[in-house]
């Protein structure tokens, strides 16, 4: 077992490319996102109902080191402060991969 950093991240569907781009060219290999967040916030209730999925809010986490984090605190806090979203970093221990 090896203890690593847990990166979550709730953001606007329509800037989850961006995000995605942004991990790609930092060297994260691997994340997994759920589409279609709900859940309330300090903006109120988030919803994602409508057809073409833009205005709703996704889930995304990852797995990287304490040096990668630290890379990619000062690239992806500007982006959620600018258009929402909450940006998590936990201490776990992987049992499997």
């Amino acid at each position: 077992m090896k203890p690593i950093k847990k990166i979550e991240i709730i953001t606007p569907s329509i800037k989850l490319p961006e995000l995605m781009s942004i991990l790609d060219q930092n060297g994260i290999r691997g994340y997994t996102v759920i589409h279609a967040s709900v859940g309330k916030g300090t903006r109120g209730m988030a919803y994602d109902d409508d057809l073409v999925g833009t205005s709703g809010n996704d889930y995304l986490f990852t797995l990287c080191t304490e040096e990668e984090v630290n890379l990619l605190i000062p690239i992806i806090k500007p982006l959620l402060v600018t258009y929402g979203g909450i940006f998590l970093i936990s201490d776990v221990v992987v049992v499997t991969r």
